[in-house]
């Protein structure tokens, strides 16, 4: 593992790997994201319950999904 870094984000969480999407879109490229087991490990992959919840009707849950789906897509294809 590197010892450096200009910045470190601890946490592969939706928060951490948002921050360090962002910090890379904008140009800086030492960024180190640190996560202890594997993305989403955590509070953010066990609260996919909360979308049924939050939203009663399919209809509803796929509305809230699509900008998120298209997002993701989006930096999956984007080039380091």
């Amino acid at each position: 593992m590197r010892s450096r870094a200009d910045v470190v984000i601890i946490g592969g969480g939706v928060t951490g790997v948002s921050i360090a999407f962002s910090l890379a879109s904008s140009g800086l490229r030492d960024v180190l994201l640190l996560e202890r087991q594997s993305l989403a490990s955590g509070g953010t992959g066990h609260s996919v319950g909360v979308l049924r919840q939050l939203y009663p009707t399919l209809e509803t849950t796929r509305r809230s999904a699509r900008p998120s789906t298209s997002t993701t897509r989006a930096m999956a294809t984007r080039p380091p």
